[in-house]
C-alpha cells in the first residue's frame, strides 16, 4: 500500500479507522510530500509519482484525495471520519469494506 501524506497525518493524529486499515497490510510505503495549499503545481507532481509507484507496483493508495480516482490503473483506498466504527471504502469504484483487510 502507498500511504499519501494525509493518510501518514491521519495515522499521526489518532484516527483509528487508518489505523486499522495500515494494521491489514503486510507492507506500507509512506510518500511524505512537500507541497502546499497555495502550491497545486507541487501537489500534482507529486501525486504523479505517487501514482507511479502504486501502478508499477500494483498496490492501492491510501488518501483522501479523489483525483486519484480517475487514473487507469489507480486504486484509491479512503476513509470517512463521519461514520462511527471501522469501515472504509474503495474509491475507485470497488466494494465498500469493513473490517476484511481486503480490497480490491
Amino acid at each position: 500500500m502507498i500511504v499519501d501524506t494525509n493518510a501518514l497525518s491521519a495515522f499521526v493524529d489518532g484516527e483509528a479507522d487508518v489505523g486499522e486499515i495500515l494494521q491489514q497490510q503486510p507492507r506500507a510505503l509512506c510518500v511524505p510530500t512537500n507541497g502546499s495549499e497555495t502550491d497545486r503545481t507541487a501537489d500534482s507532481a507529486n501525486d504523479a509519482w505517487i501514482a507511479a509507484l502504486a501502478i508499477q507496483h500494483g498496490l492501492p493508495i491510501l488518501s483522501r484525495d479523489e483525483h486519484f480516482d480517475g487514473l487507469p490503473g489507480v486504486q484509491r483506498i479512503g476513509w470517512s471520519l463521519a461514520e462511527k466504527g471501522s469501515r472504509w471504502t474503495c474509491c475507485s469504484g470497488g466494494p465498500v469494506l469493513e473490517n476484511s483487510g481486503v480490497y480490491g
